[in-house]
Parts: C-alpha cells; sequence; structure tokens
C-alpha cells in the first residue's frame, strides 16, 4: 500500500514539473520516509473516582467488578478500557503470515462489510489469494481499587470477541506462540506484591487456561505467559482465548501516609511464532510504574493501558 501510495505521489510531481517546464533530478526530490505505520484504530476510555465502573458495557464484565468491590468493601480508583480489532492473515498451509492491529481505514472497511451484509457471523474470513484474513475484535480493561489503608487492587481483563473456530489438525499447524498479561506499578519500592493470580477460559470448550510465570519482581511488577489456544482433542480443532484476568494485590512498606502518587499498567502481548523470547521490565521514572517489552521475537504485538492517580 506505501509503495502505490509513493508511485502516486511521484506521478503527480513528474507531471507538475512537466507543466512547469522544470527538470529536477531524481536526487534532487524530498526523500520518502519508509517504514511509516498507519494510525492504528483503538477505542480507550478512562474515568477515575468511584463512578468508573460504569463505563463498562459489558455485562459480564461490569457484574464481576462490581462483586469484586462490594464483597472485599473496596473503593474503585479507576478504570481504563482500551477496544482494537485484530488482523491476522493464515496461508493455504496453515502458516501465519501476519498479525496486526488494524488501522483506522481497515476497521472503516470491516465494519462497513459488517453493514452490508458481506459476512456471514460476525468474525471475518476474506479470502486473499492463497490466503485467509480474518479480523476480530479485543477489548483490555484495567481496574484499580484501593481499601482504607491505601492498599491497592488492580485487575487486568483481555476478552476476545467474534471469535469461531480457526485452525485444525492439531500438531501439524504453526505454533501460535505464547501470550503474556502484565501489572506493573510504580512506587520506587514503597509498594509491595501480597498476592497475584490469574484465570481465564477458551472460547467453545470453555476449558480453563493454564498460566506460568514469565516475569516478576515484588516492588515492580509480575507478567504471566498462556497458550492463546487450545487443542480440541476429539476432532483435532483449535480454539482461541476468550477471556483471562490477571491480577495483583499491593501493600504500602510504611505504615504511614507518604502523599505520593504513583500509576499502574496493564500490558497485553500477543505472539504468532513458536519461538517467543523473553519478557524484561523497564524501570519507570519519577516514581511511576515500569514498561513491559519482549525481546527475541519480531512476531508479536502489544497494548497497553494504565490508571493514575494512586496515592499511598
Amino acid at each position: 500500500m506505501l509503495k502505490k501510495k509513493l508511485a502516486s505521489v511521484m506521478l503527480v510531481l513528474a507531471m507538475v514539473l512537466g507543466m512547469s517546464g522544470t527538470a529536477w533530478a531524481i536526487e534532487d526530490l524530498p526523500v520518502a520516509v519508509e517504514n511509516v505505520s498507519p494510525e492504528i484504530y483503538n477505542e480507550e476510555n478512562n474515568v477515575c473516582g468511584p463512578e468508573a465502573l460504569s463505563i463498562i458495557n459489558d455485562n459480564k464484565v461490569f457484574n464481576y467488578f462490581e462483586g469484586i468491590r462490594t464483597t472485599n468493601e473496596l473503593e474503585v480508583v479507576g478504570v481504563t478500557e482500551k477496544s482494537v480489532y485484530v488482523s491476522e492473515t493464515i496461508g493455504k498451509d496453515q502458516s501465519i503470515i501476519d498479525s496486526h492491529l488494524m488501522s483506522v481505514d481497515e476497521v472503516s472497511a470491516y465494519k462497513a462489510k459488517k453493514v452490508d451484509g458481506g459476512l456471514s457471523y460476525q468474525g471475518a474470513d476474506i479470502e486473499v489469494g492463497d490466503a485467509t484474513d480474518t479480523m476480530y475484535n479485543l477489548t483490555i480493561y484495567l481496574v484499580v481499587y484501593k481499601d482504607r489503608y491505601h492498599n491497592y487492587s488492580a485487575y487486568g481483563t483481555a476478552t476476545w470477541e467474534n471469535i469461531f473456530e480457526i485452525i485444525g489438525n492439531g500438531e501439524k499447524n504453526p505454533s501460535r506462540g505464547l501470550d503474556f498479561m502484565a501489572l506493573t506499578w510504580g512506587g520506587g519500592g514503597e509498594l509491595e506484591l501480597q498476592n497475584s493470580s490469574f484465570t481465564g477460559y477458551y472460547q467453545v470448550t470453555g476449558d480453563e487456561i493454564e498460566s506460568s510465570k514469565a516475569k516478576s519482581d515484588s516492588y515492580s511488577g509480575y507478567c504471566w505467559q498462556f497458550k492463546d489456544v487450545e487443542q480440541f482433542i476429539p476432532f483435532g480443532n483449535e480454539y482461541y482465548m476468550k477471556e483471562a484476568t490477571c491480577s495483583v494485590d499491593l501493600s504500602k512498606t510504611y505504615v504511614k501516609y507518604l502523599a505520593k502518587k504513583t500509576n499502574i499498567i496493564f500490558t497485553y502481548i500477543h505472539t504468532y511464532e513458536e519461538h517467543t523470547g523473553s519478557v524484561s521490565f523497564t524501570a519507570g521514572s519519577s516514581g511511576l510504574a515500569g514498561e513491559v517489552s519482549l525481546s527475541g521475537t519480531s512476531k508479536s504485538w502489544q497494548l497497553e493501558v494504565d490508571v493514575t492517580g494512586l496515592w499511598y
């Protein structure tokens, strides 16, 4: 697409120069900037305060977080949600050619096709030569609570929608790699991890997702890794993760109130190759939460959301 746009620009320039009677050498023209990414489509909402849960439109997700609030007598600090669309291109041999977050233009075309009735179900399978483009919707939520002592609990949830049966034939298919979910926090060592948890399930089968620790630091973050695709043995089919939630409970390392402020970040990383690489935490500046990065693979993308205003 970029090459086509550049070619069009060059053609217009040539016509303009020809009309003006001015002759410039090719090397005199401005150099085009390569690798300019189109604007990624996302819908993001952030609300702070006790009524922040009201921004969650998914009733199941809302009821889950409201239940945590009432059961544990916690106050909601803030909620951030972000929704994106994902395009994956799968070859005839079931190899994964590409996976990326869709641009504004791509999502507009996808939604127009849905309105026109061009899709038989909410997920989109579109044949493109020897490959199939499949579009999904992914939404992530970060909800942060606090108790009366300014101890915090943070929950990161990821939900995939518009997912149906994807690929089959079990181990002959390429590995989709591991996905990662992480919660990182600031405080410069003054907020300490007390508890961590992960739960999730696959679509269609409803089987529980098994996770393991990818990286942890008691004073800065915790990251889980898991398979986002499950093989359904009776028929040899494979199914995507439908929903997963990770959480951490943090307590102050000082009894007294320090009147300091920090934030918490929730990160979701998707990979689509067998060799996944390793996770690392980047230290945040000025007492803020650090970020999560994945090294050792280029076949990945990630999303982040944060909640600010954590006083302790």
